[in-house]
C-alpha cells in the first residue's frame, strides 16, 4: 500500500464522501456519533478559517480532518468554557485550533493516516496548539491522541446531546 497524500479539500464539494466515511469510522470503532457526525457536517455554515484536510490513497478518500479557530464556532466554546475553567485551563480557547471532526476509513486505522492529517494540519495553521473533544468512552480514540501528545484538560462534562466527553489538547509541533 503507497503511502496516503494529504491536501486541502472543500468540505462543500465533497461532504457526501466526508459524511459517509465518517459513519463508516465511528460504526467500525463502537461509537454511536455517526449520525450526529453526519448532521453536524451536512449542516456546517461557512466558518471564519474552516480548514478541511483529506488524505487519499491513489483516488480515494481514506481519511478526514475538519477545523476551525477556536471561537469560530462560539457554541462549542460555550460549552467547554465551564469545565475547562474547573481544571484552570481556560487560556486553551484563545490561540488554538479546534480539530472538530477526525476520521479514517475502518481498513486503514493503524497505518498513520490520522497522524499524516494532523501533522499537515499543523503544518497549515497559525495556532501553536490543537485542542479537541473526546467521547469519554472512545479510548480508542483517546489513546491515539495521548500517544501524539495530546492531554487531557478537563474532567468529564455532558456535551449538547448528553455524552460525557473530555477536552483534549497538544501543544505544536506535535509528536
Amino acid at each position: 500500500m503507497s503511502p496516503a497524500r494529504v491536501e486541502v479539500i472543500r468540505l462543500d464539494e465533497t461532504v457526501h464522501a466526508v459524511i459517509d466515511l465518517a459513519r463508516r469510522a465511528q460504526a467500525a470503532v463502537g461509537q454511536p456519533g455517526a449520525d450526529r457526525a453526519a448532521g453536524h457536517l451536512a449542516g456546517l455554515e461557512p466558518v471564519p478559517g474552516l480548514l478541511t484536510m483529506g488524505a487519499h490513497q491513489q483516488d480515494r478518500l481514506v481519511g478526514v480532518l475538519v477545523g476551525w479557530p477556536c471561537g469560530a464556532r462560539p457554541l462549542w466554546a460555550a460549552l467547554v468554557q465551564p469545565a475547562l475553567a474547573a481544571a484552570g485551563h481556560t487560556s486553551w480557547l484563545t490561540g488554538s485550533f479546534e480539530v472538530a471532526e477526525l476520521h479514517v476509513e475502518p481498513e486503514f486505522h493503524g497505518t498513520g493516516v490520522g497522524t499524516m492529517l494532523l501533522r499537515s494540519l499543523g503544518e497549515r495553521i497559525e495556532q501553536d496548539r490543537l485542542v479537541l473533544q473526546a467521547d469519554v468512552t472512545n479510548r480508542r480514540a483517546r489513546e491515539f491522541y495521548r500517544r501524539r501528545g495530546f492531554r487531557v484538560l478537563t474532567g468529564p462534562f455532558r456535551t449538547v446531546n448528553r455524552r460525557r466527553a473530555l477536552v483534549l489538547g497538544t501543544v505544536l509541533p506535535m509528536r
